[in-house]
């Protein structure tokens, strides 16, 4: 049985099937435009605009996205993939786990509004960690 089986579109409840789309990854000054793997709803479900099929990503398609971008980034840099860091002070510990959270179309739309110039992850760290 193929894992992508067990994958259910989370608007429609019906089977996806896995599809590459570019996505572009910034680094400080650099951006590298890279296939990557999105689930693909095969039951009709658009996407926020109504201009095409709903994609999505979860925790199964992280190892696969981390490979290739680290790959593709290697192959065009000739170095290893920096980590991403937002804006301002550094970490003390480096950020390494990552976290999927799925959203509706309105709450996403309502998280873009609410961030400002931050990115979605600094946004949602804030919020989630704050004290």
């Amino acid at each position: 049985m193929e894992p992508h089986l067990s994958v259910v579109c989370p608007q429609c409840n019906h089977r996806v099937k896995l599809v590459e789309r570019e996505f572009r990854v910034r680094r400080g000054d650099r951006v590298l435009p890279v296939q990557l793997p999105s689930w693909e709803c095969t039951h009709g479900c658009l996407n926020e605009a109504r201009t095409g099929p709903f994609r999505f990503g979860d925790q199964r398609l992280i190892p696969l996205e981390r490979a290739r971008l680290e790959a593709a980034w290697l192959a065009a840099f000739g170095e290893p993939l920096p980590t991403a860091m937002p804006p301002g002070p550094k970490p003390t510990e480096r950020r390494s786990v990552p976290v999927h959270v799925m959203l509706t179309p309105s709450e996403l739309r309502l998280l873009d509004r609410l961030r400002g110039d931050r990115s979605r992850s600094e946004f949602i760290r804030g919020k989630a960690l704050a004290s």
